[in-house]
């Protein structure tokens, strides 16, 4: 249900569990059908692979509402219950432009120590590293526009 309010439903993909006992031999019937079989384990490492993900993206949103809702609000776009505490304002997760390496920064070590907002806390303490791989990944599945496109010729003359 937290997928779905967070408009993310669409990322969970079901696996089919395997058979207890193994694959079953291969018959006339399944002979037949070998030359798709490559086809279908590849299609079964994907989804396999999307429902860990899925997992992953879901826990780190649960991480999210828990720790981070409070100041960037349940749909990350900056207007939480507490954002109106501080100035400036905590950021719009949603048009963010940094890497996962600066996303990770910030959340281990806080605002101040990458020179932004004092009210952003450390959290290397509170979260274990599960929970803060859990949370990048939700934070990275938070885009929904581009960043904003910068003009090289003026970005090279902001440069001492």
């Amino acid at each position: 249900m937290l997928l779905a309010a967070l408009g993310l439903a669409g990322l969970l993909v079901r696996a089919r569990p395997a058979p207890a006992d193994g694959p079953a031999p291969a018959t006339s019937a399944t002979a037949s059908t070998s030359a798709t079989a490559s086809a279908g384990d590849a299609d079964s490492a994907t989804a396999a692979e999307a429902t860990t993900v899925a997992t992953t993206v879901s826990r780190g949103a649960g991480v999210f509402q828990k720790h981070c809702a409070l100041c960037h609000g349940t749909d990350a776009r900056g207007r939480g219950r507490a954002a109106q505490l501080y100035n400036p304002p905590p950021p719009d997760l949603t048009r963010g432009e940094h890497d996962d390496a600066y996303r990770e920064a910030i959340i281990r070590k806080g605002g101040a120590a990458l020179g932004r907002s004092s009210a952003m806390p450390a959290w290397n303490t509170q979260l274990a590293p599960d929970q803060m791989s859990d949370l990048l990944a939700f934070v990275r599945t938070l885009r929904t526009a581009p960043p904003p496109a910068r003009d090289a010729a003026t970005s090279h003359a902001a440069s001492p």
